[in-house]
């Protein structure tokens, strides 16, 4: 995949990595408004439960104020575009313009955190989004990764192992079902909405992710965090218990209502 690395800039105006793709047409121009009062009371809605995909939705629907040639400019600043926008665009995008409204509101400076896969520990640091880099997608090229898995998932018809295939960017939507579970149950969902296709199988059921080794579900997670276009908001952390994993941004944090306190392990 042919990608171009720049750093974030401070302006309303933002062209996205990806862009949102609707019927085969894509949109990439954005124009956006910095944080006001109303954004911390939409992240903060009980109705939103622990799921920051559904509370980056609500917020992208006030933030975005024009997406040149499907959304125009709005007259309010207020009002909301239709959370069905928000919901097709790439996770990749999203986090982006978080990031964008974030900085144009003058600030910078963001809490990483995960949970260790092995023995659950937390972990938070603080990171500047200033020292982050954005990859941008070249659009002459396919956007779907391909895969190659170390054991793969069992064919019986074929008597074989299928090991390669490939995965589509995570959208909006597939965010927010995920967010909606937790653990091993957020990465079924995730997995089965972004694996195209593997091997002999156009697709895999929860059944068939369930059953898949680790190994093999680590990589295709690795691929989802790294190696999609966008801002990587994201550091490896090696915990106690000896494991390797990722910490990341959540990009609704800096939001009043859930600002958290540094803490770590």
């Amino acid at each position: 995949m042919e990608e171009n690395t720049k750093k974030i800039e401070i302006s309303d105006q933002v062209r996205l990595p990806i862009g949102i793709d609707i019927d085969g047409t894509r949109y990439r121009n954005v124009v956006i408004d910095e944080l006001t009062g109303v954004d911390d009371h939409l992240v903060s809605d009980k109705k939103n439960g622990n799921n920051s995909a559904k509370a980056s939705s609500k917020v992208l629907c006030r933030v975005i104020q024009e997406i040149e040639g499907l959304v125009t400019r709005k007259k309010n600043p207020s009002s909301l575009i239709e959370r069905d926008v928000v919901q097709k665009m790439y996770g990749p995008d999203r986090d982006y313009i978080m990031a964008r409204v974030y900085m144009l509101s003058g600030r910078d400076e963001i809490m990483l955190a995960g949970e260790c896969p092995r023995c659950e520990r937390v972990w938070e640091e603080k990171a500047l989004l200033s020292d982050m880099e954005v990859i941008e997608w070249d659009d002459s090229h396919d956007l779907d990764l391909p895969f190659s898995l170390p054991k793969g998932i069992f064919d019986e018809k074929t008597s074989s192992y299928q090991k390669d295939g490939f995965l589509k960017v995570p959208t909006g939507k597939i965010q927010e079902l995920s967010g909606d579970l937790r653990g091993a149950d957020a990465v079924d969902a995730l997995l089965c909405s972004c694996i195209t296709k593997l091997g002999s199988f156009l697709s895999l059921d929860r059944n068939r992710v369930m059953n898949m080794v680790s190994r093999d579900r680590d990589v295709l997670l690795e691929m989802i965090q790294h190696d999609f276009p966008g801002l990587h908001p994201w550091k490896e952390v090696k915990c106690q218990c000896g494991r390797d994993f990722l910490v990341r941004a959540d990009m609704t944090a800096f939001f009043g209502g859930r600002r958290k306190k540094e803490k770590n392990f």
